[in-house]
Formats: C-alpha cells, sequence, structure tokens
C-alpha cells in the first residue's frame, strides 16, 4: 500500500496569473498528469469538490476514502476554511503573513493528495509555468514526514523541517 501524503499549495502572484493557475486546476484530469511528471501518484476525484462542504480544503485522515481536490481563490475563500488540519492553519497564517491587498495580486489555496512522494518535480514544473507567482507548499505523510517549502522559477527552498 503506497504511503498517502497530504499536499497543500498557497500561490500568490498576479490577479492574471492566479487566474490562469486556477483555470489550470479546476481541470483534475490534465493537472493530474501535469503534476505527476508521469513519476508520482495523484489521487485525482472526478471534480473539485463544493466549497460548502464542512471540510472543504482539508485533506482529513490518512485512512479516509475521501480524495480532495480542493482550490479556493482570494482571502475571503481561504478565511472561511475551517482549521481541521495544521496544513490549513498555517497555509492560512501564510495567506495573512505574506499576501498583501495590492490592486494586482490575487491568492489561491489547493490541496490534494499523492501516493508515494509528494510531487516534488511537478511543482518546480508548475512553478516554471507560472514563473512569477510565489508558490508555499506543505506536505505532510502517514509516516509523519512534513515539510514545508518556497518555489520560484523552479526553485526549491526549504524553509523549515516540522
Amino acid at each position: 500500500m503506497a504511503i498517502i501524503y497530504h499536499n497543500y499549495l498557497l500561490a500568490i502572484g498576479s490577479r492574471k496569473d492566479i487566474k490562469a493557475l486556477r483555470d489550470f486546476l479546476v481541470k483534475p484530469q490534465e493537472a493530474a498528469v501535469f503534476l505527476s511528471c508521469e513519476m508520482f501518484t495523484i489521487y485525482v476525484p472526478d471534480k473539485p469538490r463544493s466549497r460548502r462542504l464542512k471540510d472543504f480544503g482539508n485533506c482529513g485522515q490518512f485512512w479516509n476514502t475521501t480524495t480532495p481536490w480542493d482550490i479556493a481563490m482570494g482571502m475571503d475563500q481561504i478565511q472561511k476554511i475551517h482549521d481541521v488540519d495544521y496544513g490549513v492553519s498555517l497555509m492560512k497564517m501564510l495567506a495573512e503573513n505574506e499576501y498583501s491587498k495590492d490592486d494586482d495580486n490575487g491568492i489561491l489555496y489547493f490541496t490534494f493528495a499523492s501516493g508515494h512522494s509528494e510531487p516534488d518535480e511537478g511543482f518546480k514544473k508548475l512553478s516554471k509555468q507560472y514563473p512569477e507567482v510565489q508558490f508555499f507548499v506543505y506536505f505532510d505523510s502517514e509516516d509523519g514526514t512534513n515539510v514545508l517549502v518556497r518555489i520560484k522559477k523552479g526553485k526549491w527552498r526549504r524553509d523549515r523541517n516540522l
């Protein structure tokens, strides 16, 4: 059985870039192929979950059969996500600390599950596709691994081991 990883991504950039990123991510099948780099297992639902769900934005327990593919755009939507797990709390804290409400800034939150490992090469590839967007990625796994990284222009910088 694969070790399950919960992946939380926060993206901050121009509204145009953030909208393009959201438009890309709302197609789970295509986005999963891209993020997997044909190396990683990405768990893909048929469609993103509704924001009205109580557990929207949360990956849940590792043994849970729910497959998250949750996207929230804008600080208002991000602040409405329930702080059920540490990944959500961390992303919300980063959003508050890193996001400035400049007229042209946009912000996006995305969470999904992967198997065997975090799709680090997929995240790097995504940041190269959106080079002006600052990405923060937090992942944790059922084996206890948890890491926070910053990614910009394909460069991966570990912020801290948590």
